[in-house]
């Protein structure tokens, strides 16, 4: 509550002629967590959980509206759950081809996201062969059906534009079957990976609304379309490691993270004004590298690392709280990637802790 005396005088210089009082109400954070045998629970910052689903739940994603959608992999179903009143929708997944599987056995589903408008789900559906195809879906429709919006990339890169040698291995090698895409801004389209290779903006009417290249994978797009981050990898680097890159909207390249340590992960703030990604620690081993969660402020260049994973340990899967006060990440073990901790840091710098509910991931809730 903040309360206006009646010392306060207006333009002309007038006071008020009562104390005026403003109260504004608040709501703590909540995220929503996947335990490890698969419940999904909505739970505050200091502990307190509500079940909403499970077991046996997969990939997941929450609106910025606070709906659910998650998937039941053995019932081949992508299930939404509204924020408000009403009964949650089930929508059957596609099928893979018989040949990569039982007759009738769902696609598998990663990468699962809610578009800015609340309205539409995407997801990367993989369909047995190494590829991915990305889908979206309207859970309003009579029917919702996933569609897809993509090819699945050729097995040899190519592209329109020459592909350094370097890169075609690392496209093939690291990329092929663990893609990415991204919603635009305006949620009339999706940044996917095209069959040669190229990520490209394609707009759900199916046309093309612009060719970005051949990068490692992309982050997301800045609030207001301005810019787009992806991973991007230097050919005259011997150890071919990872730059975060920022796509401006006139077409320049724009560097985020350091030269010379391995970088990935990147997510625009909602205000668009920073950049989390994950970095490798200077000088470390090469085979099985450790992260940390790093931002860079865009106006100043300023560069932070927030955390310091212990030995055996490393960071991953960062995400921007709403008000983008709080980062969380999930601590991995290097040698056990299954066995991983849901942790929060203050996006400003301070101490991290980790979330006190035993879970393997987490999104953020309104």
């Amino acid at each position: 509550m903040m309360t206006l005396g009646i010392g306060v005088r207006d333009r002309t210089g007038r006071p008020l002629s009562a104390p005026v009082v403003i109260r504004f109400h608040t709501r703590g954070q909540r995220l929503v967590v996947r335990t490890g045998d698969g419940r999904l629970l909505r739970a505050t910052l200091a502990g307190a959980t509500e079940l909403l689903a499970g077991p046996g739940v997969g990939e997941f994603a929450v609106s910025g509206a606070g709906d659910v959608s998650y998937v039941l992999p053995a019932e081949g179903a992508l299930v939404v759950r509204p924020a408000g009143p009403g009964a949650a929708r089930r929508i059957r997944l596609p099928t893979k081809p018989a040949r990569f599987g039982a007759v009738g056995m769902a696609i598998e589903i990663r990468e699962l996201e809610w578009a800015t408008d609340g309205r539409t789900i995407g997801f990367l559906g993989a369909t047995g062969d190494g590829a991915n195809l990305v889908y979206v879906v309207l859970p309003s429709h009579t029917t919702p059906t996933p569609e897809p919006v993509s090819a699945p990339p050729d097995v040899a890169p190519h592209s329109s534009r020459p592909i350094p040698a370097a890169l075609q291995h690392a496209l093939a090698e690291i990329v092929y079957g663990r893609d990415t895409f991204a919603f635009t801004p305006d949620a009339r389209g999706a940044v996917v990976r095209e069959r040669n290779w190229e990520y490209v903006v394609q707009g759900f009417d199916g046309q093309q609304r612009g060719v970005f290249g051949p990068f490692l994978a992309v982050g997301n797009a800045s609030p207001r379309g301005q810019m787009v981050a992806f991973v991007d990898l230097d050919p005259a680097d011997r150890e071919l490691r990872r730059r975060v890159v920022a796509y401006e909207r006139v077409g320049r390249l724009r560097m985020v993270s350091s030269p010379g340590r391995d970088s990935h992960s990147p997510r625009f703030a909602h205000r668009g004004d920073r950049v989390v990604f994950l970095a490798a620690f200077p000088g470390g081993p090469s085979r099985l590298p450790r992260y940390a969660v790093e931002t860079v402020d865009l106006d100043t260049g300023l560069q932070r690392r927030l955390t310091l994973p212990g030995k055996g340990e490393t960071d991953a899967s960062p995400r921007w709280s709403p008000d983008d006060a709080w980062i969380s990440f999930r601590r991995v073990q290097i040698d056990a990637p299954e066995r991983a901790e849901v942790w929060l840091v203050p996006a400003d710098g301070g101490a991290a802790r980790r979330l006190p509910v035993a879970a393997v991931d987490a999104r953020w809730s309104p």
